[in-house]
Parts: structure tokens; C-alpha cells; sequence
């Protein structure tokens, strides 16, 4: 007697019909997708932490400590407190030698 196996159903279908091959792609299609989105960002946003000249800046901390040491000499005390709900810096100055008054210019720079 001649016995005839059925074929699979599955083995007769064409690869594309097959959910594992479409499985096994997923994965390196969504590292070229993350890839292309991060080359974007590269290409559109500027780096924001670049000193075009860093010298300067160098030299700019140099100037801060002479303002604190001339403060020191000055016996010069100042005290800023900031009011959320008010949004606004409250501050003072106070000399402990002399008299001594001055305007004050506040300036509110981002840290980069």
C-alpha cells in the first residue's frame, strides 16, 4: 500500500506570509530608524556646549576673583533670595566698613 503524506499547510506558503521572518527584520529596522532619527538630530540641533572661545572664558574666571577680593577689602556682604511666588529675586548689600553704596546689576546667564 502506497501511502501519500499531506504536506505541511505552513511549508507551502510563500516567506513573507511567515511571521518569523518578519520578526527576525523587526529588530534591525528599528536600530536603522533609531539610527536615522539620532543623525537627524546630529545634522538639525546645535551643540549648545561648544565655546567658540575658551581663552576668553579662562580668563573672564580670573576677573571674578579680583571682583571677590575687592569685595573683601570692601567688607562687602550681599544676601539674594528668590520669591516663587512672586517670581522675583529680593537682595541687599550691606558695607561693614565705611559707608559704601553702589547700584547693582544683576545678570541671569544660563550655566553653558
Amino acid at each position: 500500500m502506497n501511502t501519500v503524506f499531506p504536506l505541511n499547510a505552513d511549508a507551502a506558503r510563500p516567506w513573507y506570509k511567515h511571521r518569523w521572518p518578519w520578526l527576525l527584520m523587526s529588530g534591525p529596522a528599528v536600530v536603522v530608524l533609531a539610527a536615522s532619527y539620532t543623525a537627524y538630530l546630529a545634522v538639525v540641533k546645535q551643540d549648545a556646549l561648544v565655546v567658540d572661545d575658551y581663552y576668553k572664558q579662562g580668563k573672564a574666571i580670573n576677573q571674578d576673583l579680583r571682583r571677590d577680593r575687592a569685595a573683601s577689602r570692601l567688607l562687602l556682604n550681599s544676601s539674594l533670595r528668590y520669591d516663587p511666588a512672586a517670581g522675583a529675586i529680593h537682595g541687599a548689600v550691606a558695607s561693614m566698613g565705611a559707608g559704601y553704596t553702589q547700584r547693582i546689576a544683576v545678570t541671569l546667564v544660563h550655566p553653558t
